[in-house]
């Protein structure tokens, strides 16, 4: 529990039994529940995970769309933390953003990301050009002055999932929930700061870049002529 709410930390994992490992640990002890969806792994990612004490929940229909859909039908009350099984996102900050969540009395913050100290290598920097055009694409067609459309560390109450409609299994789901929290008057949505550390890593990235930056972009115009007539632009907190 974490001011009188219930955690669940929700974690989208296929092949990360390195990774998933070290995120549990580093996981706060206020965390209520850890939901490891295994989607197909092939490794121990799913015995690693349960032996830490993960409630691990299998999806074996590839996709991380699909695989948090799950984790989240599986969370019945309370908060939802979103990340990924590599390591990248920071544990350490889920009490600062859970503050900045009741604080400001949101519904949803997702946590933009930063490079620390300028860390940028071949990788990394193909990476940040790929979401900053993702970034400039999702304001221009959608008007929301987002600085990171496609953080995958959200923190956004369970009952919020049934006033919003996510369709995408794949890698848009990212930018797909962001969408319906932003653009839906009645939500209080906004962004929260936090580092991103490439060498924090720990196993291969599952992005295919040029892939999946052309199905994110696909998917936003597609979202867009699918909301016409019935979205409402609001001015979301931006920090």
């Amino acid at each position: 529990m974490y001011r009188d709410e219930r955690i669940s930390l929700v974690i989208p994992c296929l092949d990360e039994e390195r990774g998933v490992g070290a995120v549990i640990h580093a996981a706060p002890d206020f965390i209520d529940e850890v939901v490891v969806v295994d989607n197909g792994s092939t490794d121990r990612t799913a015995e690693v995970a349960a032996g830490l004490g993960a409630t691990v929940v299998s999806e074996p229909t590839r996709g991380y769309g699909r695989a948090l859909k799950t984790g989240f039908r599986y969370v019945r009350e309370g908060l939802i933390v979103t990340m990924d099984g590599d390591g990248t996102y920071p544990c350490r900050l889920i009490a600062p953003a859970l503050d900045h969540f009741f604080d400001g009395g949101f519904d949803f913050i997702s946590c933009r990301r930063y490079l620390e100290n300028r860390e940028f290598n071949p990788s990394t920097f193909k990476r940040f050009l790929g979401n900053l055009a993702l970034t400039l694409s999702f304001r221009l067609v959608y008007g929301i002055a987002m600085r990171d459309s496609q953080s995958g560390m959200w923190i956004f109450r369970q009952a919020l999932l049934a006033e919003i409609e996510l369709k995408s299994d794949g890698m848009p789901l990212s930018e797909e929930i962001k969408i319906e929290t932003f653009c839906r008057r009645g939500f209080t949505a906004g962004e929260y700061p936090v580092p991103y550390t490439h060498k924090a890593r720990v196993g291969p990235s599952k992005l295919r870049p040029w892939r999946d930056g052309m199905r994110n972009l696909v998917y936003l115009l597609r979202k867009r002529r699918d909301l016409a007539g019935r979205w409402e632009r609001h001015g979301p907190t931006i920090d």
